[in-house]
């Protein structure tokens, strides 16, 4: 009798936390495709966002009261608008892939995550073209200071694009500092532990990129040799795709 109050009594437990097992589960999963589909749909936003930028500054140069003499300015950013487009459209793809495949009821360790090889080139690629996007919306509002000549406005440039544009350098380079405090502070750590992750690899070989950039900056080098490089090599790509696509 006592032998088979002790079964009945093992199985209600183990039945129990398996339904907690289970239920916490599903509490996560549900959890976390909320926390993707809110991420999703603020990706679609800004991605509206920046097109209407990307359209204002393709409407720059036919702009009278504020004439920019270098329009390679506006042809940068452009492209790094679209660069970022491109980012986020991956990321969003990503996160729809990690929505499908939450059906295993299995925790998705952050760490893991963080770590993996798609994780990280997406890192390193939003982190560099974020840099390059900071330094040309400074050399763009510089221009715009030099072009309106003390006008006070200009209705073709004193858009809302415009200050967007302005918020989003700005945004990209609170994320750049901290990036590269991050950066500091973990090189400390792996110097001191003499070990170090692969993400952490990632942001040392970052911040000494930046300091390099910095060096070759304050002697008189140019940024945007290295954009101009990454520009001209994925319009050439695009070319040879499309006399391919001719045949």
């Amino acid at each position: 009798m006592e032998n088979m109050f002790e079964k009945n009594y093992l199985w209600a437990m183990t039945l129990l936390y398996n339904l907690r097992r289970n239920f916490l589960c599903v509490n996560y999963i549900t959890m976390e495709n909320t926390k993707q589909i809110v991420s999703i749909v603020s990706s679609i936003f800004v991605i509206i966002i920046i097109t209407k930028i990307v359209e204002f500054l393709k409407s720059v140069p036919n702009c009278q009261c504020a004439k920019i003499t270098d329009t390679g300015i506006l042809d940068k950013i452009v492209f790094l608008e679209k660069s970022i487009i491109g980012l986020m459209v991956i990321q969003i793809l990503r996160k729809v892939y990690e929505m499908s495949s939450f059906s295993s009821l299995t925790k998705i360790d952050n760490i893991t995550k963080m770590n993996s090889p798609l994780n990280l080139i997406l890192f390193a690629a939003a982190f560099l073209v974020y840099v390059f996007f900071i330094y040309n919306v400074n050399n763009f509002k510089d221009a715009l200071v030099v072009s309106k000549n003390s006008k006070e406005s200009c209705e073709c440039i004193d858009k809302w694009e415009k200050t967007a544009l302005y918020i989003q350098a700005i945004i990209y380079m609170i994320s750049v500092s901290v990036i590269l405090i991050l950066g500091m502070f973990l090189v400390n750590i792996s110097l001191l532990k003499g070990t170090s992750g692969n993400f952490t690899n990632v942001i040392i070989l970052l911040v000494l990129f930046v300091i390099g950039l910095g060096i070759w900056s304050l002697y008189g080098g140019d940024m945007n040799v290295f954009l101009e490089y990454a520009m001209n090599q994925s319009k050439d790509g695009f070319q040879c795709n499309c006399a391919s696509c001719s045949k």
